[in-house]
Parts: C-alpha cells; structure tokens; sequence
C-alpha cells in the first residue's frame, strides 16, 4: 500500500529526527544523536596529546582536525626554535604596557643614511630621531618617502633594501 506524498514525507521526516528507542535507561542513552556524525575515534588520543604539549585541555568545541593542525605546528615550532629572540623581546616589552611604536626594535639608528638611486637620481635619508629627512623635509615613514620618490605604493623598507626580501628593478 503506498502512502500519500505528505505522509511519505513525514515518515521520512520523522525517522532522520528521532531516535529509535531502545530498551535501555534514558540516563545513559543520548536522547537525541547526529545524523551522520560518528565520535572521532582520534579524540581521546588527541586530548591527551594535547594535554601534554600545552597543559591544559582544549576548548571542547575544537575539532580533531583542528587540534592535530595546531598540534603540528607547535611541533614545527619547537624543532624549528620557536619564535625569535628579538621577536619574543619585543612581546614582552608590549605586554608591559610598552607602546607597540616603541618596542619596534628598529636596527636604524639617529644619524644613519639610506642611499638609493631611482630613475638615475641618487637620494639621501638622514635617519633622525622620530623619523626621517629627505632634502631637508621631515617624514614620519619611510614608505611615505617611497611613494613621493616612485609616485606608487611602496614598503618603505623594502624599497630602501632594509629587509631580505628587498628587490630593486
């Protein structure tokens, strides 16, 4: 006998929704499961693993994939030294209350010149205290004297070839 289109609907409806039920005490039984969701057979190892490295249990809404990624990462970390030393400076001095500005530990010092030839026109930065001097105007960024010598946006430092990644066309 075949049911009518509203009813099949329904008792499909009704068989993803419920449980079936079991002769079993309601205390120990979930009143409701995940449709397609089974527990993660890789959850408890992966507590404990976690536990161990950064002692204290995960957010329990964290995710097994999630964990073992952050798990691999802080592996990486360790085997690769972690975080700079100059970096973890810096990190302390802003957690004392330090402005962020301040505890750039900047490798230029008052006095220092940037050279850099552009278009077949050398230029001079004087570093100053608080920023910089190009033809004898103060600048606060060296990006701001990247944009007014090109006429486009550039990384100050990188266009000064202050940093590893510099390139010069």
């Amino acid at each position: 006998m075949r049911l009518p289109a509203r009813s099949q609907r329904r008792a499909g409806l009704q068989s993803i929704v419920s449980c079936p039920r079991q002769h079993r005490s309601r205390a120990k039984q979930p009143r409701y499961r995940l449709v397609g969701r089974k527990p993660d057979p890789e959850r408890p190892a992966t507590l404990v693993q976690w536990e161990a490295v950064f002692g204290s249990s995960p957010p329990p809404y964290l995710s097994v994939p999630f964990m073992q990624k952050a798990l691999r990462y802080e592996a990486q970390c360790k085997a690769s030294g972690g975080v700079p030393a100059g970096t973890k400076r810096a990190l302390k001095r802003i957690a004392t209350g330090e402005p962020v500005a301040a505890s750039n530990s900047s490798s230029l010092r008052p006095g220092a010149q940037l050279v850099r030839e552009w278009n077949g026109r050398t230029y001079q930065v004087q570093v100053v205290e608080g920023g910089f001097e190009l033809d004898g105007k103060s600048w606060k960024s060296l990006s701001a004297i990247a944009k007014h010598i090109t006429g486009a946006t550039w990384s100050g430092p990188r266009f000064f070839g202050l940093n590893s990644r510099a390139a010069r066309p």
